[in-house]
C-alpha cells in the first residue's frame, strides 16, 4: 500500500483540553514514551505515507521546536497565520506545494483508527474514480456525540448534528476523522473553508464511505477522553488484552513493559520526557487503583513503585 502524502491536523487551540490545553499543544500531549504527534508519525509510516505533513496554528512554536529536536520525525509544517479549518487546510497543502495529483491521508492529531489491510485496499481502489473516501465509524449516542453520516450504497448523502433526542441510545455512523483525497480532482481554493465545503462536498462530488467491520477506534480529543483511554491502555496491557493501539505502541518502542508495575498499577516515568501527571481517576468506572505516570509532579514513593502527586484538577478544569 502507498500513500502519497499525508496531512495531520493540528491547528486546533486545544479548547477540550482543560487548562493544560492552554500551554500544551494536545499533539504534544505524551502516549507513554512518545508524544501523540510522534506516535501518529509512526502510525501513517506504517501505511505507507511517503511524506507527512502538520498544520500549525495556535502554540506553533512549541510544536516547531519539538519537531525540530527530534531527528526521528522527518515531517513538513504548514504555520497558519490564520486559521484556515479543514478544508482551508488541505487546499493551503496543495497549493503551497503545488500538488497536481496523488492520494492524500488526512487525520486528525488526536485520533487512531485500526481495521485490517483489506478495508485500506478498497479505499485506495476506490479513490482512483472518487473525490474523497471517508472512513466511517459505527458509534452509540449513549457513550459519543458524534454527528451522524447518511448514506446510500456507501455514498456520503448528508450529516445529521448530533441532537440526545434523536441520537441517544441508538447505534448510527459518523465520520471517524480519517479519510483519503484525491489531490488531482482537488479544486485549487484560497482562505478559510470547511472540509464538507470544498474538500469532501457530497452535493457536487462523489464522496464514498467505508465502514469497516472489524475496528478500534481511540480519540484523544479531550482531557476526559484522553485521560480514560491512558487507562485503558494500561489496563489492557495489565489484563493481557492486546489489542490493536498497544501492539502498535510494541511495535514503535512507545509502551516499555519493564515500568509496569503491577502492583501499584503504574507506569513509570521517563527520563527528560516533559509531560503531564496523571496520578488517580476520578472518572473511572472500575473503581481500579491506576498510576499512569510520566513526569510531571513532585515524586512519591509507595510500597516500592513510583507515582506522583495528584495533578488531575489541571486536566479537567
Amino acid at each position: 500500500m502507498e500513500i502519497d502524502y499525508c496531512l495531520i491536523l493540528s491547528a486546533g487551540f486545544g479548547t477540550r483540553m482543560g487548562k493544560v490545553g492552554k500551554v500544551l499543544p494536545k499533539v504534544l500531549w505524551p502516549l507513554f514514551e512518545k508524544t501523540l504527534l510522534e506516535a501518529q508519525y509512526h502510525w501513517v509510516r506504517e501505511l505507507g505515507c511517503k511524506n507527512i505533513f502538520v498544520n500549525t496554528h495556535y502554540l506553533h512554536e512549541k510544536i516547531n521546536s519539538y519537531i525540530d529536536s527530534n531527528n526521528n520525525l522527518d515531517i513538513n509544517v504548514l504555520y497558519e497565520k490564520e486559521l484556515l479549518n479543514t478544508g482551508g487546510a488541505i487546499h493551503n497543502l496543495k497549493n503551497r506545494y503545488n500538488i497536481k495529483k496523488g492520494k492524500l491521508l488526512v487525520i486528525a492529531g488526536d485520533q487512531f483508527y485500526f481495521f485490517p489491510n483489506s478495508e485500506w485496499e478498497r479505499a485506495i481502489e476506490k479513490i482512483e474514480k472518487a473525490h474523497s473516501v471517508l472512513f466511517g465509524l459505527k458509534t452509540n449516542g449513549r457513550t459519543d456525540s458524534y454527528n451522524e453520516l447518511v448514506l446510500d450504497k456507501g455514498l456520503l448523502k448528508s450529516i445529521v448534528p448530533y441532537k440526545a433526542e434523536s441520537h441517544f441510545n441508538r447505534d448510527y455512523v459518523t465520520y471517524s476523522g480519517l479519510g483519503l483525497v484525491n489531490m488531482e480532482l482537488l479544486e485549487n481554493k484560497n482562505g478559510r473553508s470547511s472540509f464538507f465545503e470544498t474538500v469532501a462536498n457530497y452535493s457536487e462530488s462523489k464522496v464514498e464511505v467505508i465502514i469497516p467491520e472489524v475496528e478500534e477506534y481511540w480519540d484523544f480529543g479531550s482531557n476526559k477522553r484522553y485521560y480514560e483511554n491512558i487507562y485503558s491502555i494500561l489496563g489492557d496491557f495489565l489484563d493481557r488484552n492486546n489489542g490493536q493501539l498497544l501492539q502498535f505502541c510494541f511495535r514503535n518502542k512507545i509502551f516499555t513493559p519493564e515500568k509496569v508495575c503491577e502492583e501499584l498499577r503504574s507506569y513509570g516515568p521517563s527520563e527528560g520526557l516533559e509531560t503531564i501527571n496523571l496520578s488517580g481517576s476520578p472518572l473511572l468506572d472500575d473503581k481500579k487503583s491506576y498510576s499512569v505516570i510520566l513526569k510531571g509532579g513532585h515524586q512519591v514513593k509507595k510500597r516500592g513503585g513510583i507515582i506522583y502527586e495528584n495533578l488531575f484538577d489541571n486536566i479537567r478544569n
